[in-house]
């Protein structure tokens, strides 16, 4: 039996509570995401379980017996609407995150793997998709892109900025119900009001590794960006010269670009989100 957001809590209402339900889950991103929730979900319900690890065909998240009968979560099952994206390893967590919000159990156990499957198959891999159009250029052809991309897509969404970032990508090669989707995990995560710990959304640098480096070095490190900007040389000195003059041009001094990034003033950084971009993500904080 396929469960989804209509008979999975009444299933879970059928069994006996006094047995131990031994859930079999996938080896597989989504699968442990989708397994972490629904184990809040059985937390919540007093059920007593143990997970068990396996390989499976990938369309399955997890699987449990009960009384004879086997029950699977899915990705091939639809949830509320149907989604038209080409990647729909989110359809197990989608129809878990309903019955969430129906149990009222929005928290940071559950919307934490839900900000985890869904930045990873919507967010990082249309990003790779948008690099491997050419989007991160500022001469990125929009249109082109739209019609390429499979699913009613929203015309209105589409954005023309000079550096694409992760949300423009995510904007348009999203169908309007994973957007909504977004939208709403979002607008969860910002109603719990974590003040110290917990999840967050935040905006960070297009960069990668920027908080955890200097400028120089980060843009030294980042390949693609290198070859994006034509800053390549067989020769570190003329390389870091290129670099150097790049920044320049951006109005970066050398000084400021080998400083440690969070160490610098917030002009500086203004001018990093101005040259570079930015995009907004789900990051979990613990212990600040």
């Amino acid at each position: 039996m396929f469960l989804d957001h209509k008979n999975l809590r009444k299933t879970l209402q059928s069994f006996d509570k006094t047995k131990v339900l031994n859930l079999v889950c996938n080896r597989n991103l989504h699968s442990v995401c989708s397994i972490f929730i629904f184990t809040q979900i059985l937390k919540k319900e007093l059920f007593q379980y143990q997970i068990e690890f396996r390989n499976m065909e990938s369309s399955i998240n997890f699987c449990f017996e009960h009384n004879g009968e086997e029950f699977c979560l899915s990705n091939e099952q639809e949830p509320c609407m149907p989604c038209y994206c080409a990647q729909k390893n989110t359809v197990g967590v989608d129809i878990l995150y309903s019955v969430i919000k129906s149990m009222n159990i929005l928290k940071i156990e559950t919307l934490w793997p839900i900000a985890i499957c869904f930045s990873y198959y919507k967010v990082f891999a249309n990003q790779s998709i948008y690099s491997s159009f050419g989007v991160a250029c500022e001469s990125a052809n929009l249109e082109n892109i739209k019609n390429t991309l499979q699913g009613p897509l929203a015309k209105d969404r589409i954005i023309n900025s000079g550096l694409a970032d992760v949300n423009v990508a995510l904007k348009d090669s999203t169908c309007e119900k994973c957007w909504e989707m977004y939208n709403s995990i979002v607008f969860s995560i910002k109603v719990l009001n974590c003040r110290s710990d917990g999840v967050f959304f935040v905006k960070r640098n297009r960069l990668e590794f920027l908080l955890g480096s200097s400028l120089f070095q980060c843009i030294k490190s980042d390949l693609r960006f290198i070859h994006e900007k034509k800053l390549f040389h067989p020769k570190s000195a003329s390389s870091d010269r290129k670099i150097g003059e790049f920044l320049a041009k951006r109005g970066i001094s050398i000084s400021a670009a080998n400083e440690a990034y969070l160490g610098l003033d917030s002009q500086v950084k203004d001018l990093c989100a101005t040259s570079f971009g930015e995009y907004e993500k789900f990051v979990f904080k613990l212990g600040t």
